[in-house]
């Protein structure tokens, strides 16, 4: 057996040499993923729903996610996040904001409104909630996927 295990190997998989494939982020995506080539940005299927809650200093917006909701892959190059759809990017995060620089002539989405967050790295961000909220590509017939385990389940199947 020859086990591969992570999301750009997935091309590989249908070669003679792999016989086991466990590509973890492959469901979603992320922005990792996209920067390697192992998925495109449309093909990115988990955000995070983020809040501006202010936008008084110019050229900038603040979140209401920060690491607790992202993680804390990123860099100053690359940033923390994006707002799908856009080029704007999350240049810093505390723990519990996000800081969104705004591009030169970007919409400024103003106090309340909810952008799309797309994460670095999606395992921080499905291990921190407790339920994902899934919808159809137009955004609609919402329903909730609550998950099961923190850990696997050991002692017998799952409830």
């Amino acid at each position: 057996m020859v086990s591969a295990g992570s999301t750009p190997t997935v091309e590989f998989s249908t070669s003679s040499v792999i016989t086991e494939i466990r590509p973890g982020e492959y469901v979603f995506g992320d922005l990792n993923n996209s920067r390697l080539g192992a998925c495109t940005d449309d093909q990115i299927a988990l955000f995070v729903a983020a809040t501006v809650v202010s936008d008084w200093i110019p050229g900038q917006v603040i979140l209401d996610a920060g690491t607790k909701a992202l993680g804390r892959e990123g860099s100053l190059e690359l940033g923390y996040g994006a707002v799908a759809g856009t080029k704007a990017v999350l240049a810093k995060l505390n723990e519990y904001h996000g800081f969104l620089a705004l591009p030169a002539g970007a919409a400024r989405p103003s106090v309340g409104t909810v952008v799309p967050v797309v994460p670095n790295h999606v395992c921080p961000v499905v291990i921190n909630f407790e339920e994902l909220i899934v919808t159809d590509s137009a955004g609609t017939s919402p329903r909730r996927w609550r998950r099961r385990s923190r850990i696997p389940q050991l002692t017998g199947p799952p409830a």
